[in-house]
């Protein structure tokens, strides 16, 4: 196997690899957590495409290791949506001095928007310091592909629009 398994995302265990036969002599295998026993979907020889045969331990190294980079990706997103709740805390209060200095007219609580500012902005860049390493390039590797597939989609539109879809099937 070329690409080494990742720990399990739920509880960072070993996967390990596991293959039998049922009953009926199908076989059957799969990856799961030697700790919390989280497992891929089962895979059986009468499941897969008939082009398809063969166990395909690589592949399904692939797709182990591909959820792990999800369940990464998701911690990142949780403290991204935390930090950026801060970021809109110090928007909205920014928004009240700046309202405030726009029309001249003095706001009894401006010391206090304004620590209540400087305060939210360092919430947001601490939060944003304690997410982890992996899990903020695992979001940042799915925010590419996510917005690779957009482009495409959208140059697929645009060119639909212009020609029609009966010109281009």
């Amino acid at each position: 196997m070329s690409e080494a398994l990742k720990p399990c995302p739920f509880c960072g265990g070993d996967a390990e690899y596991n293959e039998g036969q049922s009953g009926d002599h199908k076989p059957w295998y799969y990856y799961a957590c030697s700790e919390c026993e989280a497992m891929q979907p089962y895979v059986s020889e009468a499941e897969k495409s008939p082009f398809d045969m063969s166990f395909n331990r690589a592949r399904d190294a692939e797709a182990w290791n591909a959820r792990a980079d999800l369940a990464a990706a998701q911690v990142a997103a949780a403290y991204e949506a935390v930090a950026f709740r801060f970021d809109e805390i110090a928007k909205h209060d920014q928004g009240g001095i700046d309202y405030s200095d726009a029309v001249g007219v003095p706001i009894s609580n401006r010391t206090e928007l304004e620590e209540s500012v400087r305060n939210a902005v360092q919430v947001a860049q601490d939060i944003r310091a304690l997410t982890p390493d992996d899990a903020r390039a695992a979001l940042d590797k799915l925010l590419a592909e996510a917005r690779e597939k957009a482009a495409a989609y959208a140059t697929t539109n645009a060119i639909i629009a212009i020609f029609g879809r009966q010109e281009l099937l």
